[in-house]
């Protein structure tokens, strides 16, 4: 029986076994030839992440020209004009000083209208380089007597005798309620070095340009001394105003304070220096 059925049925299984065939085949073919047909499609590239990095380019930048950049404009750079303004030094101790005054008969001619009693010795020549060409020896000025008499250039005299008449008499009067009477000279012309010292430089006591003070006679009979003063007693107020006074009608002021040379007179010259020297 069973090979009777197995006789029966072969032959159509064995002809549904070549129609699946050819019908998978011819489908595989079509496939095939589709995918021939079709360019293949490469793939995205994927992104990196921020934090994996970048792959630099391999394309150079395109460079432009170089060009400077403008200079900034600056309100404090300026150009300088061609003609500059030449340097002008540092101010002295005064500013302005005062034109010194000039021997001869014109000296001579304002002593007499600032009523100073004087008379013209004979030149003084030496020792040394020592020595007045054309001096005057002050007796008094304008009634307030010199004591002793002082030898001096007709302009140094003239420059204290300007000064006595139009500083230390109206300091006198405001401050002490007299004007002077007599003014105690401590030294005028003499010739040595600088405060008397062995090789030092001459002093201007040996031209004649300087005078010192070492105390004033009032017409009430009080004396005021050079001294060192302090506070605000009447003989200190009135030794710092003729100090600060004499600060440019003299070139040289010194006084107690200044060394241990002028402790007990003020001493007033005119050295030939650009600025003035008071201490």
């Amino acid at each position: 029986m069973l090979a009777l059925l197995r006789s029966a049925l072969w032959p159509r299984l064995s002809a549904l076994t070549v129609a699946l065939s050819l019908a998978l085949g011819a489908s595989s073919g079509v496939h095939i030839a589709h995918a021939q047909s079709v360019a293949p499609v490469p793939p995205a590239p994927i992104p990196l992440s921020p934090s994996a990095g970048t792959v630099p380019s391999l394309q150079a930048p395109s460079r432009r020209p170089y060009a400077a950049p403008a200079p900034i404009p600056r309100a404090d750079r300026a150009p300088l004009p061609l003609a500059a303004t030449p340097f002008a030094p540092s101010a002295p101790t005064q500013t302005v000083l005062p034109a010194l005054p000039t021997a001869g008969g014109d000296c001579a001619a304002q002593l007499r209208a600032l009523g100073v009693i004087f008379n013209q010795p004979s030149p003084i020549n030496g020792p040394g380089a020592c020595g007045i060409p054309a001096p005057v020896k002050v007796t008094s000025i304008g009634g307030i007597a010199l004591r002793p008499t002082a030898t001096l250039t007709c302009p140094t005299a003239l420059a204290f005798a300007q000064f006595l008449r139009g500083e230390i008499a109206p300091a006198a009067r405001a401050i002490h309620g007299a004007p002077p009477a007599t003014v105690h000279v401590a030294a005028s012309y003499v010739c040595r070095t600088r405060n008397h010292q062995p090789g030092a430089r001459m002093s201007e006591h040996s031209f004649g340009r300087a005078i010192d003070v070492r105390a004033i006679t009032l017409a009430s009979g009080r004396q005021w001394s050079v001294a060192p003063r302090s506070g605000g007693s009447a003989d200190a107020r009135f030794q710092a105003r003729v100090r600060q006074a004499a600060c440019g009608p003299f070139r040289t002021v010194l006084g107690p304070g200044s060394d241990g040379f002028h402790t007990d007179h003020l001493h007033f010259d005119l050295a030939e220096r650009r600025s003035t020297y008071c201490r």
